[in-house]
């Protein structure tokens, strides 16, 4: 057998060791970005529920949201809430936007799926944007266009008030 022979079937078993060796690194990309995707719902779904967790078992929240409930309009809401009871809201409010944010960038990169956006984000924005109308303070939804727009389109939808440019609320 001469080298020149040689070298061209050793050349070729190294290329086919090459191309198993991609289709394997494949296939291990595809499963850990699976994993991935996996990890990320778990840990949004440990969040949600440690959110839920804090405000079931707080000393504070379930007094205010008895008043939520209670109140007919967003000045008997006002009133009918300590300063310190009205701060609890507004920074729970504030967290909640940062919380959106976040999702809306998660899903708009593709790491949210189109079913948990409908199903608890959706849920999520309403809530928000009736807390939001209740508080009457100033908030543009800031962050992107896109993120600000999602938020319109689903309060349009629930025909529910929506900031005006300045901030303020109808």
């Amino acid at each position: 057998m001469d080298t020149d022979r040689l070298s061209r079937w050793l050349t070729l078993v190294a290329n086919v060791g090459v191309l198993i060796g991609l289709i394997i690194l494949i296939v291990e990309i595809g499963q850990n970005t699976d994993m991935m995707r996996a990890q990320m719902t778990q840990e949004r779904a440990n969040h949600t529920v440690e959110k839920f967790d804090a405000i079931i078992h707080s000393d504070h929240w379930p007094a205010i949201a008895a008043k939520m409930a209670q109140a007919e309009n967003r000045r008997e809401l006002i009133e009918s809430l300590t300063a310190e009871e009205y701060q609890r809201v507004w920074n729970f409010y504030l967290r909640e936007i940062n919380d959106l944010r976040n999702q809306h960038y998660q899903y708009t990169q593709g790491y949210l799926p189109q079913e948990v956006w409908d199903a608890s984000t959706y849920g999520q924005i309403v809530r928000l944007v009736r807390l939001g109308a209740a508080l009457g303070r100033p908030e543009r939804f800031e962050g992107n266009a896109a993120f600000r727009n999602e938020i319109k389109r689903i309060a349009e939808l629930e025909n529910l008030p929506f900031p005006n440019e300045d901030g303020t609320w109808p």
